[in-house]
């Protein structure tokens, strides 16, 4: 029934989204199912991090070994403790149970950083949403603590310094910070929505739900189990029927010895019926709800064989490789290029660059099948060696350096081994000759 529905022509913007974080931020801490899947998707779209190169004509930038020192240690962090891929995965977890993230740009003094730069990590929570809704004298909105200017372009965001739920909080007054100091992550599922919402919205209610039902049928076995058994006389007509026998505990191998006069009676605990089936459909839906396969949800592969693990998996990578492309890397990697270009400059290096950020290797369901259709596309040119390096995690400028100092090391000693790839050619060039004589 419709009518049950509270629907309304409300824009993306309205309401609270305070509510809907809470109640996931309680799940994923208290639901296995919601934690599992928090885990998969960020350990498929980041994993051990969505690696820069920064290139020119003819190979690596100065600028790479720069940014290599700064991205891999943790200089990158106020704190001293996440590198810049710890940062991309709290980033991309808070982004899946908040909706949002915000990342804001600090400028340090530290002369031995590499780049005077560091970038600190903020919950949504730090957004000032009182200031909903204003329109100032400039004519500038302010829409849930964004600011934006008469064209809709963001100039700035209206944020406490510390987090307004936090026991220690000194000051619930915020600040306002430019738009190029502050990076803002989120899913736009609506046109004209300036924040987004928890990837979990729309199963949060079957998690509840699901959680409740798993409690309410333990408690039900549990309270069963308690109710042993009872004493009846023999005697219907005994006016001591209802005396109250003690008893003592039950332990595995005891004997009971009924009283003259009664017998004992056990009880039957009520059996469990449907909750596999029920358990193993409600696992389904949440699967459908976080595009997350029912085998890496739930940890059972009893029901899967090769062909539809693999299925399973290409779709969830379908699902992976947009979010990599379109959302993490354009909202969150390239403005942190940015600002490594402008700490780059603080420092002198005034160097042009190409920037590559490589998303993590992805796990092949048939290894065998896919190098060699690899291997096939980079011998006809349908793509390069050096990309297809990066596709699997490697600089190829590092690989290239590294075999050539291997082949001057299998030269200089007179060694011959499979890896060099100078004895595929020899050995491709000698067959052919022999096939023309």
């Amino acid at each position: 029934n419709w009518k049950t529905y509270q629907t309304s022509p409300r824009d993306g913007n309205a309401g609270s989204l305070d509510t809907i974080r809470q109640r996931v931020r309680y799940l994923a801490q208290n639901n296995a199912y919601c934690s599992r899947a928090l885990n998969a998707l960020t350990g498929y779209i980041v994993n051990t991090g969505i690696v820069p190169h920064a290139t020119v004509k003819g190979g690596k930038a100065k600028k790479d070994e720069i940014l290599r020192e700064w991205a891999d240690h943790p200089y990158c962090d106020p704190a001293g403790r996440k590198n810049l891929y710890a940062i991309q995965q709290l980033a991309v977890r808070s982004l899946i149970r908040d909706g949002e993230i915000i990342l804001k740009r600090v400028f340090s003094d530290d002369k031995s950083l590499p780049l005077p730069l560091q970038i600190e990590v903020l919950e949504a929570d730090h957004l000032d949403t009182a200031t909903h809704d204003r329109v100032l004298k400039n004519g500038n909105q302010i829409i849930q603590g964004i600011e934006f200017d008469k064209r809709g372009r963001r100039l700035a965001y209206h944020l406490f310094d510390e987090h307004p739920s936090s026991a220690g909080i000194r000051s619930l007054k915020s600040k306002r910070y430019d738009a190029e100091d502050i990076i803002h992550v989120f899913r736009e599922d609506r046109a004209g929505q300036v924040r987004g919402l928890s990837w979990f919205t729309p199963i949060i209610v079957r998690l509840k739900d699901f959680d409740d039902y798993e409690d309410s049928q333990l408690t039900r076995q549990k309270v069963s189990s308690l109710f042993v058994g009872v004493y009846k006389s023999l005697n219907p007509n005994d006016p001591k029927k209802d005396m109250n026998i003690q008893t003592g505990e039950l332990k595995p191998g005891s004997f009971m010895v009924a009283p003259f006069g009664y017998e004992m009676q056990w009880s039957n605990p009520p059996q469990v019926e449907g909750f596999g089936e029920y358990a193993f459909h409600q696992k389904l839906t949440l699967g459908i709800g976080t595009e997350v396969p029912f085998m890496l949800l739930s940890g059972d592969y009893s029901k899967c064989n090769f062909s539809s693990s693999r299925m399973a998996m290409l779709n969830f990578f379908r699902f992976i490789e947009p979010v990599q492309q379109l959302e993490i890397i354009p909202q969150l990697c390239f403005p942190i290029q940015k600002w490594i270009d402008n700490a780059c400059s603080l420092i002198g290096v005034e160097e042009k660059c190409k920037y590559n950020w490589q998303a993590p290797v992805r796990d092949m369901v048939d290894p065998f099948k896919e190098m060699k259709a690899k291997e096939i596309k980079v011998a006809n040119g349908f793509d390069s060696h050096a990309s297809t390096l990066r596709e699997f995690g490697v600089d190829p400028y590092e690989f290239y350096e590294e075999q050539k100092m291997l082949q001057e090391y299998f030269d200089e000693n007179d060694l011959k081994f499979p890896c060099d790839p100078r004895v595929h050619v020899a050995k491709a060039i000698g067959e052919k000759h022999e096939n023309n004589n």
